[in-house]
């Protein structure tokens, strides 16, 4: 599990479009801590349900979970469009299971907003069913 202020980004947190692609490589590595590192202090996912994991330790659970061997993930960028300290980048994500309790697959469009802060950009609401 990723602690608050563990690690800084690989990613140039100078451009928001550099903050999506690292986010989606490093979902696509089954890196859910790396995936985590990029979010703000105090992001908030959107889970399925509705439910919202808030800070970077809950968010990184839920990332664990969308990055779980047992799913296939498919992730293609979308257009990250910035305004002032504010950007919203849009993903279309697949996933697919095999699990032995009855595959699934499951293709969304999902929303990032992100914020530029003191260091840089950051991801501060993943919306991956919106």
């Amino acid at each position: 599990m990723v602690e608050e202020g563990d690690g800084a980004p690989a990613a140039d947190v100078r451009d928001p479009r550099l903050i999506s692609q690292e986010f989606a490589r490093a979902l696509l590595s089954r890196d859910h801590a790396a995936a985590a590192r990029l979010l703000s202090r105090g992001a908030c996912i959107l889970t399925a349900d509705g439910t919202e994991a808030v800070g970077r330790a809950e968010a990184a659970g839920v990332l664990a979970q969308i990055t779980a061997s047992d799913t296939e993930l498919e992730v293609l960028l979308g257009r990250t469009v910035a305004c002032g300290a504010h950007a919203l980048a849009t993903q279309f994500w697949c996933r697919r299971s095999s699990s032995s309790a009855g595959g699934f697959e499951d293709s969304s469009k999902a929303q990032l907003v992100l914020a530029r802060e003191e260091d840089g950009w950051a991801i501060v609401i993943v919306s991956p069913w919106g």
